[in-house]
Formats: structure tokens, C-alpha cells, sequence
């Protein structure tokens, strides 16, 4: 299966590697009430909001993280 910011987080949460990638980014996102809230959205979608202030540099980077997992 690959993985990259069109990925579900459930997708990304449900396999070891990649949940480091998410903790990476949404260091805080586990740990929030709403988290299963979130099993729906893409990296992507997440990555819009405000809260987490994501960079486009960062998105990309998390992207190249994502897709280098096998």
C-alpha cells in the first residue's frame, strides 16, 4: 500500500511507519478528543487547518516522507 497527503489518516494511522509521519507533522492531533474526527480527511485536508499551520514546504515534505514508505 502507499502512502502520501491524499492518503485517509485512518490509512496513515493504521500502519506503524507511517503514523510516525503524522505524529511528525500533527505532533498534538492523537492526543485532541475530535482525532477520530479526523480518519475521514487526507493528510491534505488536515493539513488546512489552522491549528497545525502547515507550510506548503512542509506538505511537500511529509508527501516525499509518505511516499518513500513501502
Amino acid at each position: 500500500m502507499g502512502f502520501s497527503v491524499e492518503s485517509r489518516i485512518s490509512e496513515i494511522y493504521a500502519d506503524a511507519e507511517a503514523r510516525r509521519v503524522l505524529e511528525k507533522y500533527f505532533p498534538k492531533l492523537t492526543r485532541t478528543p475530535s482525532f477520530q474526527m479526523t480518519f475521514g480527511m487526507s493528510f491534505r485536508t488536515l493539513s488546512r487547518f489552522s491549528q497545525w499551520g502547515l507550510s506548503p514546504e512542509q506538505l511537500a515534505a511529509a508527501d516525499e516522507e509518505l511516499r518513500a514508505i513501502r
